[in-house]
């Protein structure tokens, strides 16, 4: 990867984040383009990177996905769980 950004936890705290960040990982399309949100220069929307967000059965994942190649990056937890 590109790197870890700030804003979210990249390990997860239990079992259900963990599988929440498995599905996404396994099935990134699926979840929802965050436009106007990828600001990070690390992963250039020039390059067709974009901010994404998925939501697994109540936990908020956040990532960057490159849907022209289907690259994965910057995998992580946005939720009440002290992050």
């Amino acid at each position: 990867g590109l790197g870890q950004s700030k804003g979210g936890r990249h390990e997860p705290l239990d079992l259900a984040e963990e599988l929440a960040m498995e599905e996404t990982l396994n099935n990134p399309s699926s979840g929802k383009e965050l436009q106007g949100k990828n600001t990070d220069p690390r992963w250039p929307s020039a390059d067709g990177w974009e901010k994404w967000a998925k939501n697994v059965n109540g936990t908020e994942v956040h990532y960057q996905y490159n849907p022209k190649t289907g690259q994965i990056d910057d995998v992580k937890i946005k939720s009440k769980k002290g992050n």
